[in-house]
């Protein structure tokens, strides 16, 4: 069964060729080869720290890919319902205060339309 590659892996293996490519057209390593922790930092194209952090975890047989963050849903109590039921009504009776004034200017801009006098303003 063959294993497929994503996106980190092409570009692992392009980091590869490009860094082997460089040593060929040098004619030798760029970096002595007792420095293997930075040649492969360097090879890699990644930091020298993610290097020993991944070596200290091959050394402890602890070498398995990042835990996935999962979202966790929490339970909504009641004190959480009526805090948000609280909520409502008040965006409620604000909304009902916005209709109000609207409803208040609207009547009035008919009553003067409509009496075309301005004695008859409510």
């Amino acid at each position: 069964m063959r294993k497929t590659i994503d996106i980190q892996g092409h570009k692992l293996i392009a980091a590869l060729i490009g860094y082997f490519e460089k040593e060929r057209d040098n004619g030798g390593s760029l970096l002595p080869v007792n420095s293997v922790r930075e040649r492969v930092a360097a090879v890699l194209n990644i930091t020298v720290g993610s290097v020993s952090n991944i070596t200290y975890k091959m050394k402890n047989n602890n070498l398995d890919s990042p835990k996935k963050n999962r979202l966790h849903t929490k339970c909504v109590t009641n004190r959480d319902i009526g805090s948000i039921r609280e909520q409502i009504y008040e965006i409620y009776k604000n909304y009902m205060q916005l209709i109000d004034c609207w409803l208040r200017r609207v009547f009035h801009q008919k009553t003067v339309w409509i009496c075309g006098r301005k004695h008859c303003q409510p």
